[in-house]
């Protein structure tokens, strides 16, 4: 037998072509639909798409016996997703409506044009999330750089006068109690420390001339005033606050610093507080007389 070559290759090429020209099935699409307490799933539509997205087949499947109505009724939903949905590959796409034991004849569903149709999408929400909470993130950030920025300068500006005072009353050397005189206290720290510096800078114009060692001083109506470990507005930490009608023994200094227009003079006092607490307070700022001796 002779075998006709030209016609074999011929078949094959024109098989290839027809293999070629079929779309491919790529994925498919799955709806469920749930009875109204939402419970159980009695009905499903499955797209079944080609390598390009587009609806090539679709079944809806029945999985409870339904009534005729029910049937209708999943049947023009299913019409309608695959008709808003999806792009077919021609003019219709067939729908088998299919139930527990056999499968039904094909509806011929008509496909949207390529312009209006709606294809399924499934974009991930998560980079949209991640998104939102590095914003997030980042207004916290700022916000607290702001307020650390925010508080460091409010630390390094000088003494500044902020609530009000009430004045008490005190003796330069000790307070009396009857016919006995306490002894004035003594500074818990090295006197070493507490020896008059000038640091070569002019007269403060605002501190109180009349404060010395052993004088009783007290804080001007209505200011404030840090005591400190060390003298300086940003040095050493607070101990604590001359306020709210406190007076003070002053034991040692005075330490001149350079202010913004004046010289600001530091002495080292013992508070009138339960805590008797010790440390170095102001005398003035550039602007302002803070302490009095107590007359």
């Amino acid at each position: 037998m002779s075998i006709d070559y030209q016609n074999e290759m011929r078949s094959i090429n024109e098989e290839q072509r027809r293999w070629q020209s079929t779309p491919q099935l790529r994925d498919t699409h799955y709806y469920p639909f749930e009875d109204d307490n939402r419970n159980q799933v009695i009905a499903a539509l499955v797209v079944i798409l080609d390598d390009h997205g587009r609806s090539s087949r679709a079944e809806l499947h029945l999985y409870n016996p339904q009534s005729l109505q029910a049937q209708d009724a999943y049947k023009r939903r299913a019409q309608n997703i695959l008709a808003s949905r999806y792009q077919g590959i021609g003019p219709t796409t067939e729908l088998y409506v299919m139930d527990s034991t056999q499968s039904g004849l094909p509806i011929l569903v008509t496909n949207q044009p390529i312009e209006q149709a709606r294809p399924s999408s499934s974009f991930p929400l998560w980079p949209i999330i991640a998104v939102i909470a590095l914003i997030f993130l980042m207004i916290l950030g700022g916000m607290w750089a702001f307020d650390t920025i925010t508080n460091r300068m409010a630390a390094r500006a000088e003494p500044t006068p902020t609530i009000p005072m009430i004045v008490a009353t005190a003796t330069a050397a000790g307070e009396v109690a009857g016919n006995q005189v306490q002894p004035a206290p003594a500074p818990r720290v090295d006197p070493a420390l507490l020896v008059e510096r000038t640091n070569g800078l002019p007269q403060s114009q605002r501190a109180d001339p009349n404060i010395q060692v052993g004088s009783r001083v007290q804080i001007q109506p209505q200011l404030r005033s840090f005591v400190r470990t060390e003298p300086g507005s940003t040095a050493g930490s607070a101990v604590t606050v001359l306020s709210d009608g406190n007076t003070a023994t002053v034991l040692g200094g005075p330490v001149w610093l350079e202010g913004d227009s004046d010289t600001i003079v530091w002495w080292y006092v013992e508070v009138d507080n339960a805590a008797r607490d010790q440390g170095w307070t102001p005398a003035n700022t550039s602007s302002l007389t803070l302490l009095n001796v107590v007359q």
